[in-house]
């Protein structure tokens, strides 16, 4: 089995509501944290044949592994092909990002089984636009049984030097900031508003972002980081 199938086989076991599995990109992570609780993997020594996903969330940090990415179809003529990425932590939870924003969360408190965003702007696209671009993400969640969520979400560019955005070292100098307002269903009938931030930097053709801050749910905001590689 080759290792992409290998992980399109784990995904489908999740959405399936089953537990998780030790795939063999997990087997990798878990010999890379050499089995380190999540409270000090991001302290545990870097590997260079890997690349690392910094998440904190509050008090709490851990590292996370690249497990494979891939281009998706192209949405539109003249784009750049949108990336998806897998990230895996030794605690067997999933990260799946599409062009750096959350996609599906698995094996956490809070987890997105799948999500769909048609009209979700590419970052050329938005960074282009004279005024915000407003989309819809329709996303299923859990726990609870929480399916075809609608968020509404409105995205802009922001000028770097503004106050209001977050105060975050070592991301280096020359990124471009992105402003996202959200409106989300609550279990209660409620709608929650909240601010997602993402940081991004220019390589080669695209747009790679460096940091974002990204929510689950209202006590779940994940503050995430590509970082480095390590020295071989």
């Amino acid at each position: 089995m080759t290792p992409r199938l290998a992980c399109s086989v784990l995904v489908a076991v999740l959405l399936a509501g089953c537990e998780v599995v030790p795939s063999a990109s997990w087997q990798i992570v878990n010999r890379t944290f050499d089995s380190a609780p999540s409270a000090t993997q991001s302290q545990a020594r870097p590997d260079a044949r890997f690349e690392y996903l910094q998440l904190d969330r509050g008090a709490s940090s851990l590292r996370l592994v690249l497990g494979y990415r891939s281009l998706l179809a192209l949405t539109a003529p003249g784009r750049v092909a949108p990336i998806q990425e897998h990230w895996y932590s030794g605690d067997r939870e999933l990260l799946v990002l599409r062009d750096g924003r959350l996609e599906q969360a698995l094996g956490m408190a809070i987890e997105w089984r799948s999500s769909q965003a048609p009209a979700q702007p590419d970052w050329d696209a938005l960074l282009a636009s004279p005024r915000p671009l407003q989309w819809q993400r329709r996303r299923d969640e859990m726990p609870g049984y929480r399916y075809g969520l609608v968020d509404e979400i409105e995205s802009r560019r922001v000028d770097p030097t503004s106050a209001a955005i977050p105060a975050v070292s070592g991301l280096g100098e020359g990124l471009v900031w992105v402003q996202e307002d959200v409106r989300s269903p609550l279990a209660d009938g409620r709608i929650w508003q909240h601010r997602q931030w993402f940081a991004l930097a220019r390589e080669g053709e695209r747009w790679r972002v460096r940091w974002s801050r990204q929510c689950l749910a209202p006590d779940w905001c994940l503050d995430l980081k590509t970082l480095d590689r390590a020295p071989s």
